[in-house]
């Protein structure tokens, strides 16, 4: 394994090489205002309809879909953000608090695009707290709104603040081209283990004498 300080040394690097300049200065940033009475209503079920897209996150993925690439890029904040009906500037700590609104829309049931591990569902196992992705999650606009994630995930790196979202090793190792094994499947998942590992204890059946058995016992 490679000591910690030699692997952020990497990281840095790769970060500053693919840096963008936006956001250095206060003039080149994006704008982004968010509503959050109306993500509120949604997040508490007053909202009449679900709605993935009015949530804080799907109000800054919708407003931040047509940014180039380089916004995301920004070793500083790509946008500044806004609330609607609030006043206040934003110099980094509006920011910093829409990524954690993101967070905990993300760990709800107020956004679809993620859903508790089976072992949380079926309150057994470990890792009963964290978050996998939702398999059910596959329309043209939740599949644009997981690649914001991810493009949300890349900000948080860069700018050094927190998107504290709560996922397992088997998400993570995906992410990053590693093989996932049968542990990590048993720490998110462990009644799907148990299953797979009585199958597999399961002795082949010797047909030729359930055959002997079916004739003796039609004679």
């Amino acid at each position: 394994l490679l000591f910690t300080a030699a692997k952020q040394r990497f990281v840095a690097g790769v970060l500053d090489a693919t840096a963008s300049k936006v956001g250095d200065s206060p003039a080149t940033r994006a704008k982004v205002e968010l509503n959050r009475v109306k993500a509120a209503r949604q997040a508490d079920g007053a909202a009449t309809a679900h709605n993935d897209a009015d949530t804080l996150f799907g109000q800054a993925h919708a407003a931040l879909s047509a940014q180039p690439r380089r916004v995301f890029l920004a070793r500083n904040q790509g946008w500044a953000v806004a609330f609607a009906g609030e006043g206040g500037e934003d110099v980094g700590g509006l920011f910093r608090e829409t990524l954690q609104h993101f967070a905990e829309e993300l760990q709800s049931s107020a956004l679809s695009l993620l859903v508790p591990t089976p072992n949380g569902a079926n309150n057994v196992g470990q890792n009963r707290e964290q978050w996998v992705p939702n398999p059910a999650a596959t329309s043209t606009a939740q599949m644009a709104m997981f690649r914001f994630l991810g493009r949300m995930l890349g900000v948080a790196l860069r700018t050094q603040n927190h998107l504290s979202v709560n996922l397992p090793s088997l998400v993570w190792r995906y992410l990053v081209g590693e093989r996932i094994t049968i542990d990590d499947l048993r720490a998110i998942d462990t009644m799907c283990v148990q299953s797979l590992d009585a199958l597999r204890s399961l002795r082949p059946v010797d047909s030729s004498t359930v055959v002997g058995d079916d004739a003796d016992a039609d004679g």
